[in-house]
């Protein structure tokens, strides 16, 4: 019996393991809640768009990390674990402990969480050409866990496999996050290298 070379079975393996892409295209980066809110109701209407607002709300977080955990809340299920009450947080709620181990590791290595946008490179340390950013999303058979519990796998440029985000659907029929750690573990190194001295 002839061999399939060992190559070739993992791009094959890879083929029949995940299914279409999705690629979710962001053309500008809200500003307020109020704007991030109405981008969440026009993307978040299916897994894959209801992940590309957390990334995005992932990238908020290098710029402003008050407005980023405004965007984390409205986009973490709201299960009893994900988020917490908090008087001062947004409309009563913030990160729970969990959320935040992983939003914490974020805000350590932002370059991480702009690895998860298409085009991104660790040879310049993942620097973020100009919007609109695309991030992209792929499915196998294993991702239905029930109707409306589906795992995603975001693409991301400084790791050799995409990486699972499970999305839960809420009773408004918008695609939130339930379980994100694998979001947070690093990346490839930059291969930039400072010698200015």
């Amino acid at each position: 019996m002839k061999r399939i070379p060992v190559l070739l079975f993992f791009i094959l393996s890879a083929v029949f393991t995940y299914g279409q892409v999705v690629t979710i295209t962001i053309e500008s980066i809200p500003e307020n809640i109020d704007e991030f809110i109405e981008l969440r109701s026009e993307l978040a209407v299916t897994p894959e768009g209801g992940a590309a607002m957390f990334a995005l709300a992932m990238l908020v977080l290098e710029q402003d990390s008050d407005f980023a955990m405004q965007c984390f809340t409205v986009m973490l299920a709201n299960d009893g674990t994900m988020l917490k009450d908090d008087p001062g947080g947004y409309k009563g709620y913030s990160p729970g402990n969990a959320s935040m181990y992983h939003i914490d590791r974020l805000i350590e290595r932002p370059w991480v969480s702009r690895s998860y946008v298409f085009g991104t490179s660790p040879s310049d340390n993942y620097r973020l050409e100009t919007l609109p950013y695309e991030f992209k999303f792929i499915r196998n058979k294993y991702s239905e866990i029930e109707p409306d519990l589906i795992k995603v796998f975001i693409d991301c440029s400084g790791a050799g496999t995409p990486r699972p985000v499970t999305m839960q659907e809420n009773n408004r029929g918008i695609w939130k996050v339930k379980e994100f750690s694998s979001l947070s573990v690093g990346v490839r190194e930059s291969k930039i290298i400072d010698d200015d001295l």
